[in-house]
C-alpha cells in the first residue's frame, strides 16, 4: 500500500538523498569508531603508565625495605660487637681483680711469714 506516488525524478532525488544520508551515517560511525579506538588506546596507555609507575613504586619500596633491613642488620652486628667488647672487658677486669687478690694474698702471706719469723 503506497501512500504517495513519486515521479522518476523525485524518486532519483530521494534515492540520492538516501545514499547521501547513509554515507554520512557511515562517516559518522567511522569517526565515532576512530574516536572510541583512540580513546581506548589512550586509556590503555594511561593504564600501562600507571602500571609502570606502580611497578616503579613497588621497586622503590622494596629497595627501601632492603636498605632498612641492611641497616637493622648493621645495627644488630654493632650491638653484638659491642656486647662482645663488654664481655671481653668484664673478663679482663675479673682476671685483673683475681690477680690483685692473689697479689694481696701473697703480700699477706709474706707479711705473716715475716711476723712469725721474728
Amino acid at each position: 500500500m503506497t501512500l504517495f506516488r513519486f515521479s522518476k525524478a523525485e524518486s532519483d532525488v530521494f534515492n540520492a538523498f538516501k545514499l547521501f544520508w547513509e554515507e554520512e551515517e557511515g562517516v559518522r560511525r567511522r569517526k565515532k569508531k576512530k574516536k572510541k579506538k583512540k580513546k581506548d588506546e589512550e586509556e590503555e596507555e594511561e593504564e600501562e603508565e600507571e602500571e609502570e609507575e606502580g611497578e616503579e613504586e613497588e621497586e622503590e619500596e622494596e629497595e627501601e625495605e632492603e636498605e632498612e633491613e641492611e641497616e637493622e642488620e648493621e645495627e644488630k652486628e654493632e650491638e653484638e660487637e659491642e656486647g662482645r667488647r663488654e664481655r671481653k672487658k668484664k673478663k679482663k677486669e675479673e682476671e685483673v681483680g683475681k690477680r690483685r687478690r692473689v697479689h694481696v694474698i701473697i703480700k699477706i702471706i709474706i707479711i705473716a711469714d715475716d711476723v712469725l719469723t721474728y
